[in-house]
């Protein structure tokens, strides 16, 4: 009998009298800090998965977490952190943290002693540890660029002062010895000459060691679809062996496993105005056993239709430069022309970093157009070039960062009539992401102007015209641009257009965007900004894929014109607009 009354009181004091709390934390305003203070706190994590029974288990609860708040703070920087809690007794008690984060430290110099000579770096502005431990990394990292294969940190000195709130660190670092690159050894059995696989090693038997051109050489291998396994080793027991035979050499292993080249695609599309299409891709990642890209793409609509055959070279006679030869055929059949073209082209792509790419290259094209107001046949020569800057953190489906692209393409129309004009285009997007990129605010600029020949001259389908699935969308398909005879749109001169998207995010891959589109095309070389600006706004959905979302979009034109765009439009295929 006493025993099963001595577990109905457990039982009792265990579960129907445990304590239902409240945790507030005061005096941590930057969101990132009060986020990991609350993720580290026990009594916030452990609120609901394992109650207190008593204010004495709270309490203990409570003192183990001041440790771990002043802790994260200082990781963050404020280094005379103090904390302290009360308890407001209640029906739901509340623990109340009162954190005084102090001054926030910054760094006043960093220094680097090696072979007992010291020297400044440059330093980040606040002491937080991350920074710290960051820059110390960078610091080895460095001295592996310039052929210290073996550097290390040895140990660091981090002095603090409370007077003006600086820190200053000084990093003991062993260089070890100047080493250089020794044989390269490939294995792992291939159909790709070796020849062309070197192509990808920025290195050569005999150079400085530099740690950086093997993460390029493995990200270029990577990079070029060919292998399935890439690893790079570094022989080290190797390397100490021919350092006591007096050589200082390092002898690097590029492992291979080598994957399927060949590969094919198929999706589908729909809008309003083109109505449904399908598309159709194949590629061969390894044309001739020689590492070049073989690729053919198609896009079939009712009233449009495209095919691209291209052949990739990869480092063409230098490093980080591609030889791209193109044909291309584009029929097209809109209210504003009729267009058949037939291309082929000779562009030169090259890397001058991981950001940054130049293209350039000729293009001769046979081109018929036909508007309401004329029927010619173009003989064209075009001189491509342009720039490149993409700091994107993704290629699909961007997160963070900013892409400048610029391009101007000289064009000649080299038989009877003869005559030139000059095309730019400039497209400005930025992608800034919050709330744990679940929400994602990405913002587009186009800009573009043609000079040279008079506007009649030029052949219509070269001109300005915009209402497509990415720009300007709810108007009618490339019918937004200066109207002629019975409202047929003419192309234009110049543009100016924008659009700012609101992507929203889940755990589940589906998503929503919210968009706002603005924007024309205008008759002069400059745009004209107070003149007929067009504004569109609408929503959709996405789907995350490994090859990217898929996209659903309405659009509705907030400025329609009579007789020519729908009340709304409707778009679905592949891709972010941008």
């Amino acid at each position: 009998m006493r025993i099963a009354i001595f577990f109905l009181i457990f039982f009792t004091h265990t579960t129907l009298f445990s304590l239902d709390y409240k945790v507030e934390i005061q005096g941590i305003p930057e969101q990132e800090i009060l986020t990991s203070v609350k993720e580290g706190s026990q009594a916030i994590q452990l609120k609901n998965k394992k109650p207190v029974a008593s204010y004495q288990a709270l309490r203990k609860r409570a003192e183990g977490d001041l440790q771990k708040i002043v802790d994260t703070c200082r990781y963050y920087g404020y280094l005379d952190t103090e904390a302290n809690f009360t308890i407001l007794r209640a029906i739901c008690p509340t623990v109340v943290f009162k954190v005084d984060l102090g001054p926030l430290y910054t760094i006043k110099q960093i220094t680097v002693v090696q072979s007992g000579k010291s020297s400044p770096r440059s330093a980040p502005k606040f002491a937080r540890t991350d920074e710290i431990l960051k820059s110390e990394e960078t610091i080895i990292l460095d001295l592996k660029k310039q052929g210290y294969a073996f550097c290390k940190s040895i140990s660091k000195e981090i002095t603090a002062d409370a007077l003006d709130h600086t820190v200053s660190i000084v990093f003991y670092v062993d260089m070890g010895p100047e080493v250089h690159f020794g044989k390269t050894t490939i294995l792992g059995k291939s159909s790709i000459k070796s020849w062309r696989i070197k192509k990808h090693l920025q290195w050569k038997e005999g150079e400085l060691y530099n740690q950086e051109k093997l993460e390029q050489a493995q990200q270029n291998l990577e990079k070029s679809g060919l292998f399935s396994s890439v690893i790079i080793t570094e022989k080290v027991d190797t390397a100490k062996e021919n350092l006591e035979k007096g050589k200082a050499e390092i002898p690097i292993e590029v492992n291979l496993q080598e994957a399927k080249h060949k590969s094919f695609g198929a999706g589908v599309s729909y809008t309003t105005s083109k109505g449904p299409g399908v598309r159709a891709t194949w590629e061969n990642r390894n044309s001739r056993g020689r590492g070049d890209k073989l690729s053919f793409q198609t896009e079939l609509w009712q009233k449009f239709q495209n095919a691209r055959l291209c052949l990739r070279q990869p480092h063409f006679r230098s490093y980080n430069q591609d030889r791209i030869w193109l044909l291309e055929f584009d029929r097209q059949d809109t209210l504003a022309y009729f267009k058949e073209a037939l291309s082929g082209s000779l562009l030169f792509e090259r890397y001058l970093n991981d950001k940054v790419s130049l293209f350039w290259g000729g293009k001769l094209e046979s081109l018929r157009s036909k508007t309401i107001e004329e029927k010619a046949t173009y003989y064209l020569a075009k001189l491509p070039l342009g720039i490149r800057w993409n700091n994107s953190n993704n290629l699909l489906d961007p997160l963070h960062g900013q892409v400048v692209h610029t391009r101007l393409t000289p064009s000649y129309q080299f038989l009877a009539p003869q005559f030139g004009y000059v095309t730019h285009a400039t497209t400005l997007i930025s992608y800034y992401s919050f709330f744990r990129d679940k929400m994602t605010l990405a913002a587009k600029a186009n800009f573009g102007n043609i000079f040279g020949a008079a506007k009649h001259t030029i052949p219509t389908p070269d001109r300005f015209f915009s209402g497509t699935e990415n720009t300007l969308r709810g108007y009618r398909y490339l019918t937004v641009s200066p109207l002629g005879h019975k409202n047929k749109p003419v192309g234009g001169r110049s543009l100016l257009a924008g659009s700012l998207e609101a992507r929203m995010r889940t755990n589940s891959g589906f998503g929503w965007v919210l968009f706002y589109d603005v924007g024309n095309v205008y008759s002069a070389n400059l745009p004209e900004i107070g003149k007929g600006v067009l504004q569109s706004v609408g929503a959709g959905l996405r789907y995350a894929t490994p090859i990217g979302p898929l996209r659903l979009d309405i659009a509705c034109p907030l400025n329609p014109r009579r007789k020519i765009d729908p009340a709304f439009q409707i778009y679905f295929s592949i891709g972010q607009s941008f």
